[in-house]
């Protein structure tokens, strides 16, 4: 999504609004990053292969690997017009990494929140009823696997769904078992 899409878009989400409610959100892309920066809740921003064959992270993060070392495709974008001047290189591809634990971490600083978070340890059905994941085999399985971790409340099981999540656009084939 392009800055100025994301522009219109939080502008059309601000009509809604009641005024005191338009005046403590961002008006822009930009000072919407700044406010996700001030909260911590920032991101890491790493180059990958064009074929997803390296995570240029580690090692191979310096700048003098500029060719994939598995398939030795150009980790840039070539310029058409070069310049004397120094330019930033362009990486081909990207990831864009969200750390999850400092929005863990935000989320408990909300008394409110946190209790939605540890309610699991507080709710129990007892005629044996699944409610939610907490009731069936596999909460259980692991709790009995892990006791320490099962034992704080504040511990966060994750569970990652990517049911026709295509990061790459319509080109990227799609999922099938």
């Amino acid at each position: 999504m392009s800055m100025a899409s994301w522009d219109y878009m939080l502008k059309g989400a601000l009509m809604g609004l009641k005024k005191e409610d338009q005046e403590r959100l961002p008006k822009d892309y930009c000072s919407a990053k700044k406010m996700l920066r001030r909260l911590g809740l920032g991101y890491k921003k790493y180059d990958v292969c064009i074929n997803n064959c390296v995570l240029y992270y580690g090692e191979l993060q310096s700048n003098k690997n500029r060719v994939c070392p598995i398939c030795h495709e150009p980790r840039y974008k070539q310029r058409k017009h070069p310049s004397n001047k120094p330019q930033k290189d362009i990486p081909r591809k990207s990831l864009w990494h969200l750390p999850t634990i400092p929005r863990l971490q935000r989320l408990f600083m909300s008394r409110k929140i946190a209790e939605h978070m540890t309610w699991h340890v507080r709710c129990c059905d007892e005629n044996e009823k699944i409610i939610h994941l907490v009731g069936g085999m596999a909460w259980q399985h692991f709790d009995r696997t892990y006791p320490d971790f099962a034992f704080k409340p504040r511990n966060v099981r994750l569970g990652v769904c990517t049911d026709e999540f295509s990061p790459f656009g319509q080109s990227a084939s799609p999922y099938s078992c």
